[in-house]
């Protein structure tokens, strides 16, 4: 039951994903862009797969669109990896579980 819980959460890491395109400036938004309608760009909606990529210097995660986030993280680096092949994503455990203490 710990592997499929384990596999449920690697899968949430990466999904597909209904998304709008900004042909003009070549870039995916989860929402329409606001910036792109006031400059009359041509919008599509498309299909991305969604993906959480975490910072190799502070670890701070993000969800991009993108095959990798562009720019900086805020700690300054630019060393994003893919959490989909981290191997210490693993499931959350309900809170009413029980979780022995540790001795």
């Amino acid at each position: 039951e710990a592997a499929a819980d384990d596999a449920a959460a690697k899968a949430a890491l990466s999904m597909r994903v209904r998304c709008f395109k900004c042909v003009d400036c070549a870039r995916l938004f989860e929402s329409k862009p606001e910036a792109c309608v006031r400059r009359d760009h041509h919008i599509e909606m498309a299909f991305a797969v969604r993906r959480c990529f975490a910072c190799g210097k502070c670890g701070r995660s993000i969800f991009s669109l993108e095959r990798r986030p562009r720019g900086a993280c805020a700690c300054g680096a630019d060393a994003w990896r893919n959490r989909e092949n981290d191997s210490d994503v693993r499931a959350v455990a309900a809170p009413d579980t029980f979780r022995p203490a540790l001795a």
